[in-house]
């Protein structure tokens, strides 16, 4: 499947599970050559809100996904570290 409509089946899925769940973003990105899809989130559980990064990708047919989570009190903070975090990423 497109990688944009399994994004939207797991955002579909964190929002059944969070009703409160915040779409930061949901884009195609490139990462040294490879298309990827970012699926960016605010969630809440059990009082707690996260910053949620998931990373979704195909390689060799197989389907890749990253998730990063950091605590949300610093949205901007939180949004910065996961971007830093996967432009680190090496796909081989």
């Amino acid at each position: 499947e497109d990688l944009g409509v399994l994004a939207k089946r797991l955002e579909d899925q964190q929002r059944s599970r969070d009703p409160q769940l915040q779409v930061v973003t949901n884009k195609a990105i490139d990462l040294k050559g490879h298309t990827l899809q970012q699926l960016d989130s605010i969630i809440s559980a059990k009082g707690q809100t996260a910053y949620s990064s998931v990373v979704l990708g195909k390689v060799d047919n197989k389907l890749l996904t990253l998730q990063i989570t950091l605590p949300a009190d610093d949205q901007q903070k939180a949004q910065t570290a996961a971007e830093n975090i996967i432009n680190t990423l090496v796909i081989q």
